[in-house]
């Protein structure tokens, strides 16, 4: 989990950049509340 938790610190908005460019379908939407839930169970 803490390697999530710097993962997501380090890169955050590169990484949701290179998600939304790579796969312009519903799966950025996916891994938008992903990394908005996993943000929120850490804070």
């Amino acid at each position: 989990m803490q390697i999530f938790f710097y993962y997501f610190t380090m890169q955050n908005t590169p990484w949701l950049q290179y998600f939304t460019f790579k796969r312009r379908k519903g799966m950025n939407f996916v891994v938008l509340i992903v990394c908005y839930f996993i943000k929120n169970i850490i804070k």
